[in-house]
């Protein structure tokens, strides 16, 4: 008998190089992830996701604020102006 696989699911941010880079990893290795950018979710969403205790993603004070710019920029893609 085999044990059962469990989803990986990782928090990331759409703008971090790190977390694309993660995110690349993962797909060219075939290996099925699913990832939520923090920092395009709003308002109930992503209260939700960081009252979550499986989400490791604890903004301290200078990631707030990179977090607070990377949501505005999103935002700004998202409506077609720029920030």
């Amino acid at each position: 008998m085999t044990p059962a696989r469990q989803k990986i699911r990782l928090y990331t941010l759409s703008t971090c190089s790190h977390c694309i880079r993660t995110k690349k990893f993962f797909k060219d290795a075939g290996i099925d992830v699913e990832f939520t950018d923090v920092d395009l979710l709003t308002g109930e969403q992503r209260e939700k996701i960081m009252q979550n205790p499986e989400c490791t993603f604890r903004p301290s004070a200078s990631m707030t604020r990179s977090l607070w710019a990377s949501t505005k920029s999103a935002s700004a893609r998202r409506s077609g102006s720029s920030p």
